[in-house]
């Protein structure tokens, strides 16, 4: 194993390999994305297959959230001392063999397990990933690298419920988790034969040092305004796959086909957004790109509002609003993390897992309040989104620094 680990990478020359990570690297987020999504559509069957309740079920999309949260906060520690490409390799080799395993659950309990570990070491490939393109990656290339990270796990989202639905339709939930196995080996053979770890610190475990860099991140209000900024992002990208699928299926009563399908539109219009985000970064701050996202995320909002007093609940009026909401979200969300990664690029592994899991672990609990609430309707709905979106404009313009030129 450990020859595995260390010696299988295919040599290319460094030019060819930086270009080659900037592809291969950020595709590993797609991972995260895909292993909250996918099973979605098959939410409703879960319910009748364990007896469980609605609210449960949403929980398997909470715990998966914290577990995430969990794994990228140790995993950012672990990297730190150990290296980046033992970790994700260790992580998909277990991802893999667990995801197998759900099929094989006889209880909720068992399967929110699974989902806890699949998010624990989806957290860990999130934080590699990113290390990876701190540790190798300098400007122009940096950026590039990281808005690729957040258009491939909004690639998750995307493609995750609309292969969920077709599976669960003619195969049952179980496919889903074979899905995940799958995925989990194909990335395995992707990152032995090609990636080789980044920069080398050899550092060793201190609680001295490591007590140094949190009270660095942590009191630093920028940083801890764009924690909170990137859990709101989340919150709204993961509200829909948490509730659609009941509203869709259960009270729309559409089949889980028919729900994939709206989430491929939510999810491609993050990823529009990102995308176009991606070309107006070579010309526009990123400060400048996030406030263009919240007048649009304003104007969404609105849209919603009256969506919701003057319409009844139809499939139109339940997705085109959250359309909108997602692709303003593609502006904000990338823009965060290349804002406050670079405040701390000598604390590369530990700044990357603190900004991402405190950020998921805020939105868990977010999330998690929000499943006790029966939404049902779209003033239910719209208040939920609106009420996020009041935080991120306290936020940014209260709290964030907007004036420093990166």
């Amino acid at each position: 194993m450990k020859k595995f680990l260390s010696n299988s990478i295919i040599t290319v020359n460094s030019e060819d390999y930086l270009k080659l990570l900037i592809i291969i690297v950020p595709l590993l987020n797609f991972i995260p994305g895909f292993t909250f999504d996918l099973y979605t559509p098959s939410m409703p069957a879960l319910s009748l297959y364990y007896a469980a309740s609605i609210t449960t079920i949403k929980n398997t999309v909470t715990i998966t959230l914290v577990g995430f949260a969990l794994g990228g906060f140790v995993s950012g520690i672990i990297i730190d001392v150990l290296g980046t490409r033992p970790i994700i390799l260790l992580g998909l080799f277990f991802y893999t063999i667990i995801s197998f395993l759900a099929i094989f659950c006889h209880s909720i309990e068992q399967l929110m397990l699974i989902r806890f570990l699949q998010g624990v070491l989806s957290g860990a490939f999130t934080i590699g990933c990113r290390t990876l393109i701190v540790d190798n990656l300098k400007d122009h290339q940096f950026n590039i690298a990281i808005l690729y990270t957040s258009l491939a796990f909004s690639l998750g989202p995307i493609i995750g419920p609309f292969i969920g639905g077709i599976l669960q339709h003619h195969l049952g939930w179980q496919a889903n988790f074979i899905a995940y196995a799958v995925l989990g080996f194909v990335f395995l053979l992707l990152y032995a034969l090609f990636i080789k770890d980044g920069v080398q610190k050899n550092n060793s475990f201190s609680s001295l040092r490591f007590s140094k860099i949190y009270h660095d991140l942590l009191t630093h209000k920028t940083f801890i305004a764009g924690i909170f900024l990137t859990s709101c992002c989340r919150i709204q990208l993961i509200l829909y796959a948490t509730v659609g699928a009941f509203l869709v299926q259960n009270i729309l009563h559409h089949t889980a086909i028919v729900y994939g399908n709206t989430a491929l539109l939510v999810g491609t219009s993050y990823f529009l957004g990102t995308l176009i985000n991606r070309f107006l970064i070579k010309k526009y701050h990123v400060n400048n790109l996030m406030q263009t996202g919240l007048i649009l995320l304003i104007i969404s909002s609105i849209f919603q509002i009256l969506g919701s007093l003057f319409l009844n609940l139809n499939l139109f009026s339940l997705i085109f609003p959250i359309m909108m909401i997602c692709f303003s979200v593609g502006f904000i969300n990338s823009n965060l993390s290349i804002r406050c990664l670079k405040i701390f690029t000598h604390y590369a592994s530990v700044a990357t897992s603190t900004l991402t899991c405190s950020a998921l672990a805020i939105s868990a609990l977010g999330i998690f309040l929000i499943n006790f609430v029966d939404i049902n309707n779209l003033i239910k709905l719209s208040t939920i989104f609106a009420s996020i979106l009041i935080i991120q404009l306290i936020i940014f313009y209260g709290f964030f620094d907007r004036k420093v030129v990166l």
